[in-house]
């Protein structure tokens, strides 16, 4: 499919989010005591009701985020109904934290009761939950719907004691990362981009001293003197001291493609929170974003790898020993993964309008042409997220045994209200 403007490609954003990926969860997903189901296999079929709290603190991300574009008149949609949807899942999101106040169970059954996330028995086992939970409650107490005001005051000190939890604990490495464990020998990009964006989107809801803050830290620990990213190249995992040794191995060499497209865009919103972060935007970033879509796409069959080696081309390099993450690279680089793509094509509508070069039209024609023939399910009416390398079905778990309602409807969102945002000027 050859779209000719851009508005072609907003219109399909548009008829995507609420003919296709809405209707489904709507239909299929959302459980009335609060949150929303996520354990579907790769084809849409429920396989349990325990809930990962990483996933139901994006889900009151996107209610919040329907909520408010409905608000705006973008989209037609009922704004109280996302709101209560909101504060229901931001009740569910309480009930996760644990009894230290500074992190929350990996997952729960459907009423909340934590459950073990390991063999050993841990309950908080994961940075990543941590934050999307701290992320659900500051947009659950921001969107109102029903809740009290004394909910609400509650959500938005759980969120930012979690947040600033979570920063110490990136800070010094200890924060725990399933499941994308870090050696101790390295610093990763996933902990440190996610806490600056939740960051940015706390200090965009609260306007707290204590998020801009963070945003600044960890905006720097990316792109400041002996950050993850440089113009020379992005480190997925940087060796902790050059000096040691593993430069010359897998986990050094890997890139994934889609993070870093990702996190481009999330510079450009860090950087708005204060003149520090603005600072700190690098003036490469957009030459490395499409540095980055040329090296992380297949020419021989089309999309973009899962991982590509920072040279590109499949991932080479020592490997430390038989660990899940080194096992993770090297079984799925040449997947296609439907997040990857839509960040992809987000990243380019994004600095499409940010820079004005019609390099970046030219790749969300490619990336969306890609993406639309791929990913979506004529038969359940959403996505079959996970795709081999010429693009069939694959049923195989990624990260999580669950289904994403995250990553398509916010790129979509942020699509739809750019292109909203750019005609009025």
């Amino acid at each position: 499919m050859t779209y000719a403007t851009s508005t072609d490609r907003t219109a399909l954003y548009r008829r995507e989010l609420l003919t296709r990926m809405l209707p489904w969860w709507e239909t299929n997903a959302i459980d009335p005591n609060g949150g929303v189901f996520t354990c579907f296999s790769n084809e849409g079929t429920l396989v349990s009701q325990d809930k990962y709290t990483w996933s139901q603190g994006r889900w009151a991300w996107l209610c919040a985020e329907l909520a408010d574009t409905a608000e705006f008149g973008i989209l037609p949609l009922e704004a109280q109904l996302w709101r209560e949807r909101a504060s229901d899942t931001g009740r569910h999101l309480e009930r996760t934290i644990t009894a230290a106040g500074s992190d929350v169970a990996f997952i729960t059954t459907r009423e909340g009761d934590h459950l073990p996330a390991n063999g050993g028995g841990d309950i908080a086992v994961s940075v990543y939950a941590d934050l999307f939970a701290a992320l659900g409650l500051v947009n659950a107490a921001a969107s109102a719907g029903e809740a009290t005001a004394t909910e609400r005051e509650r959500w938005n000190a759980s969120a930012h004691r979690i947040l600033e939890s979570a920063a110490s604990r990136v800070r010094d490495g200890s924060a725990p990362s399933e499941p994308y464990p870090v050696p101790a020998e390295f610093a990763d990009l996933g902990r440190t981009m996610l806490l600056m964006s939740v960051a940015t989107e706390i200090h965009l809801r609260t306007g707290s001293d204590a998020s801009r803050i963070i945003v600044e830290e960890a905006m720097a620990r990316i792109t400041g003197p002996d950050g993850q990213w440089s113009a020379a190249r992005c480190w997925e995992f940087k060796p902790q001291n050059t000096d040691d040794g593993f430069d010359d191995t897998l986990l050094a060499n890997h890139l994934n493609p889609g993070h870093v497209l990702e996190l481009s865009w999330m510079l450009l919103d860090a950087a708005s929170v204060s003149s520090v972060a603005a600072a700190l935007l690098p003036e490469w970033l957009s030459a490395t974003v499409l540095t980055t879509l040329a090296l992380g796409w297949d020419e021989g069959q089309g999309g973009l790898f899962r991982f590509v080696d920072h040279r590109g081309g499949a991932p080479i390099g020592r490997r430390l020993g038989d660990s899940d993450y080194e096992n993770l690279v090297l079984d799925t680089w040449d997947t296609k993964l439907w997040w990857v793509h839509i960040e992809a094509l987000l990243a380019c509508e994004i600095f499409a309008i940010h820079t004005g070069d019609p390099a970046f039209d030219v790749w969300a024609n490619r990336v969306a042409d890609y993406t639309f023939s791929t990913f979506p399910d004529a038969e359940s009416g959403e996505w079959i997220q996970i795709r081999d390398r010429s693009g069939a079905p694959l049923d195989k778990v990624v990260a999580l045994p669950v289904k994403d309602p995250f990553h398509v409807p916010r790129a979509l969102i942020r699509m739809v209200r750019l292109a909203e945002r750019t005609a009025t000027l």
